[in-house]
């Protein structure tokens, strides 16, 4: 597949080993080898899990096994004794024995009888109750215990012969040992023989093996018969129905027993639902559902990669993105096409700096021709901040916007935009804001030039009947003794003054009308400056109050100001017009009541408040009333007159001095403009506050 111009100039951000063909071989191959990984996993895990099952019921049976092998020993040692005291009364009475069976029996339910054969003939036997069949036994005539009784002779020890079946239906074995009688030469002569039997069935009751049998299936087996038959002694299941039993042996006097043993229902199966193994195949479900949403997310990732090489090849601009070692990451054909002269060297992994050097060696930036090391320290101390906005003329010809912005993981981003025609409309506002500032200054000039002398002479003409020529003239009038000329004639002087002092009246605001107008065009042009100096506010506000109150005493409202000294430091004569603008504006817009002026100390600010009772201002009007040319639509307004000027360049140069205006008003009760200005570095102790 054919990869973009950006996708090839950054190295080729796809994966081609990921690509849709792959995609679906990989995931078999990644699920194969989870699962045979799974299996010996489970594998492992039966093992362990069989190993520690075998140990658990190894160290169970060797209890057993040891219960098992004490009491069959205490058995042994009691025959033992049985056997001493014949060797020492090899002449003992039944009575004998039988005291001497039932000291060593001590009521042992698990010792079915003690049996005596003088000659290998039975003559003595405890209990004799239930057992009298057996006195007179001669073993010689029984085949079946001969090969046992002289086996036991020819060991000369204690031999532990059996299973045999009681009349009871238990399972039981015969120890026997043979008693010799030793002269004082040391050689021996066999007296006979002496035995015990044991009952397995009722040992194995009184064990109280039940909570063990409830876990495990036990089998304990005797030594193997003539016939090589090895039968259980007790348990509860049979040899051959046990699955790889543990295996312990008993190791007795001439005799071996087995016990074999099993968990119950046998060894724990490698069942798919185990436990263990849900959690296996629970543990490669989340690896493979991991494996998949990994390649989802590489997936989204290498769209999302196509998608923003496609978005920046759309851009109509320049785009650039550096890494956190100020190297070249990714750019689109745009940024190429803009530094066509750098072409060669924009590649991946170039530092922006050789860039930039590479481009003034080749005249790409015409700002740099003659002071290349100056724009260089320039343009780089600007990147280095990672926040700049710049224009920057390329030898294209063209201008453009540069914009780089620094990201949290250390990345810049860098978009350049052609302003080209931007900026030659820019260049021709401008000009044409200052045509008009200029034409304003003039036309301003010019008017305020014949306005001057129209209200110099306006209020000239407001005093013509005081003037010596009209005076003159009068005096000439009166002496002509016409009857009523001289009247007329002062009254037509006092009509001619008043109509001097409407052109003065109207000149007056159509001159304050063309000082705003161009005070804002100052202001615009940002050719307005500002003096400032420390003064007294409270002189200030009294000589306002004193310039206005004639405009108060004509309306028939109270103006009053209470301040105290303290000094501000602010341009007086801007204050002044400010003060002027918000004083007049109440008493204009109020027909009854009081327009009042206060001060007071706000931290390093002195707040000059000035409050009318007027009619007030809307409040969908109030946060527009700071606007240039914006008056409050009402009867009242429309009366005063104004271009809408006053307020604003009462803000601007409010701020302009460190300072601010604000406004708050109640609709129908009044309005509140706060001038703040702030205070000089040396200030009064206190400023207090009279009402």
């Amino acid at each position: 597949m054919k990869q973009s111009g950006t996708e090839a100039r950054n190295g080729g951000w796809s994966l081609v080993w990921l690509s849709n063909a792959n995609l679906p071989l990989l995931m078999f191959l990644a699920s194969l080898v989870v699962g045979l990984v799974a299996v010996q996993f489970s594998q492992l895990q039966h093992k362990q899990n069989l190993q520690h099952q075998r140990l658990q019921t190894t160290q169970a049976m060797h209890a057993v096994r040891e219960d098992i092998e004490t009491d069959v020993n205490r058995m042994v040692r009691t025959l033992a004794e049985m056997t001493a005291a014949l060797r020492e009364s090899p002449d003992m009475t039944q009575a004998e024995f039988t005291a001497h069976a039932t000291r060593l029996r001590q009521g042992d339910p698990r010792i079915v009888n003690f049996a005596a054969a003088p000659d290998l003939k039975v003559s003595m036997i405890h209990p004799i109750e239930g057992n009298e069949a057996v006195l007179g036994l001669d073993y010689r005539e029984k085949p079946s215990q001969l090969p046992g009784v002289l086996e036991t002779i020819a060991l000369n020890d204690i031999n532990i012969l059996g299973p045999i079946d009681l009349v009871q239906g238990n399972v039981a074995s015969i120890l026997r040992q043979p008693v010799m009688l030793y002269g004082p030469d040391g050689s021996g002569e066999l007296w006979g023989i002496v035995s015990l039997v044991l009952d397995h069935t009722i040992a194995f009751q009184l064990a109280d093996y039940g909570e063990l049998l409830a876990e495990y299936d036990v089998a304990v087996i005797g030594a193997a018969s003539q016939e090589g038959e090895r039968r259980l002694l007790f348990g509860n299941a049979a040899p051959e129905e046990l699955r790889d039993p543990v295996l312990l042996t008993f190791d007795f006097p001439n005799g071996t027993w087995d016990l074999l043993a099993t968990p119950h229902g046998g060894w724990t199966p490698n069942a798919v639902f185990t436990p263990d193994n849900m959690l296996i195949i629970a543990i490669s479900a989340g690896i493979l559902g991991a494996l998949w949403y990994i390649l989802y997310l590489d997936r989204q990732r290498q769209v999302a990669q196509r998608r923003m090489v496609s978005a920046i090849e759309a851009l109509d601009g320049g785009f650039a993105m550096y890494d956190a070692d100020d190297r070249l990451i990714a750019c689109n054909s745009g940024f190429l096409d803009m530094y066509d002269r750098c072409r060669d060297i924009i590649r991946p992994g170039v530092r922006f700096e050789d860039i930039v050097r590479y481009g003034i060696s080749r005249q790409q930036y015409p700002d740099a021709i003659g002071r290349e090391q100056a724009f260089l320290r320039e343009r780089m101390e600007l990147h280095r901040t990672g926040n700049c906005d710049l224009e920057q003329k390329l030898s294209n010809g063209r201008c453009y916007h540069v914009s780089e912005r620094s990201s949290d993981d250390g990345l810049l981003v860098g978009l350049r935009v052609d302003i080209t025609e931007l900026k030659a409309a820019q260049e021709a506002a401008e000009a044409a804001d200052q045509a008009k500032t200029n034409f304003m200054n003039v036309l301003s000039h010019e008017l305020r030039t014949p306005l001057t002398v129209i209200l110099g002479h306006s209020r000239l003409g407001a005093s013509f009947s005081k003037m010596p020529k009209a005076q003159k003239v009068l005096a000439a009038i009166q002496r002509t003794e016409v009857d009523g000329l001289a009247e007329e004639v002062a009254s037509l002087y006092d009509d001619l003054g008043e109509r001097m002092r409407k052109i003065d009246q109207s000149g007056t605001y159509l001159l304050s009308l063309i000082n705003d107008m161009l005070d804002f065009s100052k202001l615009s042009s940002g050719s307005l400056s500002i003096d400032p100096d420390e003064f007294d506010a409270a002189n200030l506000v009294e000589l306002v109050t004193a310039q206005l109150a004639p405009m108060a005493e004509q309306k028939g409202l109270a103006l009053t100001a209470s301040t105290e000294p303290a000094r501000v430091l602010a341009d007086s004569r801007r204050c002044q017009q400010i003060l002027i603008n918000l004083i007049g504006n109440a008493l204009k817009f109020s027909t009854c009541g009081t327009v009042s002026v206060t001060a007071e100390m706000r931290g390093r600010m002195l707040d000059i408040a000035v409050s009318d009772e007027g009619p007030g201002i809307p409040d969908d009007e109030l946060s527009r009333i700071f606007e240039p040319f914006h008056q409050v639509d009402s009867t009242a307004t429309r009366r005063a007159g104004g271009t809408g000027l006053g307020l604003a360049i009462a803000r601007q140069l409010a701020e302009m001095q460190g300072g601010a205006l604000s406004a708050t008003s109640v609709y129908g009760q009044g309005s509140r403009f706060v001038l703040s200005l702030p205070l000089a570095a040396e200030k009064p102790a206190t400023l207090r506050l009279v009402s």
